[in-house]
């Protein structure tokens, strides 16, 4: 007698992490301003009209979770990589 084998399927959960966040203030998305908050060269980056500025993590983790230092900035677009 053949035993027969069970196929099992283990889920492993998927990791993705944070690379950068498109940030808008304004009572519309047509108006306001935008920045983007992104993940770069072993760092995180301001990036608002003409200049670009470096970010430690608390201070990139600040204006993405809507810190109030500059702006009320809120998450208009997410960019994550599966890791």
């Amino acid at each position: 007698m053949v035993e027969e084998e069970e196929e099992v399927q283990v889920e492993v959960p998927t990791t993705y992490v944070l690379k950068a966040c498109v940030l808008h203030s304004g009572a519309t998305p047509r108006s306001g301003h935008y920045i983007t908050v992104a993940q770069r060269a072993g760092g995180w980056w301001k990036l608002d009209d003409e200049r670009v500025s470096r970010l430690d993590e608390g201070g990139a983790m600040h204006l993405i979770n809507g810190g109030r230092t500059e702006s009320d900035y809120r998450n208009f677009l997410v960019f994550y990589e599966k890791a």
